[in-house]
């Protein structure tokens, strides 16, 4: 048997071209699946101990249309209108007037309650309202709410959300990247990824609307993980794409669409991986809306794609590391399957005498192991090397789409033997029943 091997290492000389095509696509395969891998693994530890750190919300809920219609009455309107709203416009004036009309005699007229509820949004004029009305949702569900304000700017063909920025906030707690936080009049933070596509630095000044604004840091905004900013761009952005804090006391002079709801972060044990058992069943993220006060609307499914989205990532790009590692392999099954015929074609006389002196056909298959052995060894751990290498750069690319910081740099020793021993072992065996 120990002359066999030799012999079959010494054959490896004349198929150079062979062993390299061999050690190629193993450390193609595994380069990526190391790669890959390990650039998740940090975005992934990361993620989840952000998502705790920074207290973000579970799911996003507004006070249901049908629970205004039904409890606010008609005089408290008016009140609303003669106090808070006395100074809108005729035409608001207009459709609150309608709206208390129809609150005396409840139907459903969606044009007529949604431009309502824009107006009241907008001045925050149910704030007190909603206030009680949260608070006792709170306590029948066990857990902690923040109202969410922003909103959606378009200027010079960018869209940016601004949100006031709130050192008291329970929730969605602001992560600064660099810098400092907004604490004067007329400082603002933007995402990191904006201002080095944007060429904007620390203390420039930034102009939102008509006014100037002084850039004071860098921050990312924990409910906006993947920053899908408006319906009307999908796909981020990171060059015109943004997430301003501003300043609270300048919030209320910025004029754009407002875009308003209440985040919720339930106490106790809470899944936060996206699953059956965490979507439905008596434990569901979803379990507050049995209680028709509240409602779901577009701004729930929005943030929550904004949050998770970062988890379908996860699984897509293990998905794709462990087929393309699959698919090389494949080919280099093809390659051994070439060698294997051509070896045993050109060596049958010596096979045959091998056999006369004793050798049956499962020791002499054996010595053709040599092949996918000698490959995937050195294969496999230049492909893992390789992999450690390019985990930084992948990294880096899978951050530019998502607002999340990044962990520590690391290499899970256990995709060396994986890259060593998976393809050894399935190459090996396919090459032992080709060779028989």
């Amino acid at each position: 048997m120990k002359m066999l091997l030799l012999n079959a290492l010494k054959g490896l000389r004349y198929k150079k071209v062979q062993m390299l095509g061999i050690i190629f696509m193993v450390l193609l395969s595994t380069a990526v699946y190391t790669g890959m891998n390990s650039s998740v693994d940090r975005l992934e530890d990361k993620y989840y101990s952000y998502l705790e750190d920074q207290k973000v919300e579970h799911i996003a809920v507004d006070i249901s249309m049908d629970y205004l219609i039904d409890n606010v009455k008609p005089e408290q309107i008016y009140k609303i209108i003669d106090t808070k709203l006395k100074n809108i416009s005729k035409e608001e004036k207009q459709t609150l007037l309608a709206y208390a009309e129809l609150a005396k005699n409840p139907s459903f007229n969606v044009e007529l309650i949604y431009g309502a509820k824009t107006i009241l949004d907008k001045y925050d004029a149910l704030a007190d309202i909603e206030k009680d009305v949260m608070d006792d949702v709170a306590k029948k569900y066990n857990f902690t709410y923040d109202r969410e304000l922003s909103k959606t700017v378009h200027q010079d063909n960018k869209i940016i959300k601004v949100i006031p920025y709130n050192k008291d906030k329970k929730l969605n707690k602001v992560y600064l990247v660099k810098g400092k936080l907004p604490s004067k009049d007329k400082e603002i933070t933007i995402l990191e990824e904006y201002a080095r596509n944007n060429k904007i630095k620390i203390n420039d000044s930034y102009k939102i609307n008509e006014t100037n604004y002084k850039v004071v840091g860098y921050t990312a905004a924990p409910d906006y993980i993947y920053p899908l900013i408006s319906l009307s761009m999908p796909i981020y952005d990171a060059k015109n794409n943004d997430v301003v804090f501003m300043y609270k006391d300048n919030y209320k002079d910025v004029k754009g669409v407002n875009d308003n709801c209440y985040s919720i972060y339930y106490n106790g044990d809470v899944e936060r991986k996206f699953s059956a058992k965490s979507m439905t069943g008596k434990d569901s993220i979803f379990k507050v809306f049995e209680d028709k006060r509240v409602s779901a609307g577009m701004s729930t499914i929005l943030r929550l794609t904004r949050i998770g989205a970062l988890q379908g990532e996860f699984a897509s790009d293990r998905l794709f590391a462990k087929y393309f590692m699959e698919l090389l392999l494949a080919i280099s099954v093809i390659i051994i399957v070439v060698i294997t015929k051509k070896r045993i074609e050109d060596e049958r006389l010596q096979i045959g005498v091998l056999k006369s002196l004793g050798y049956n056909r499962f020791k002499i298959a054996v010595s053709y192991l040599v092949y996918p052995v000698v490959g995937t060894i050195i294969g496999g751990i230049l492909g893992f090397l390789l992999g450690a290498v390019v985990s930084e750069p992948i990294s880096t690319v899978l951050r530019s789409y998502y607002a999340v910081p990044l962990s520590g740099y690391k290499i899970d020793l256990n995709y060396l033997s994986y890259s060593v021993f998976v393809p050894m072992i399935v190459l090996s065996l396919l090459s032992f029943v080709i060779a028989l």
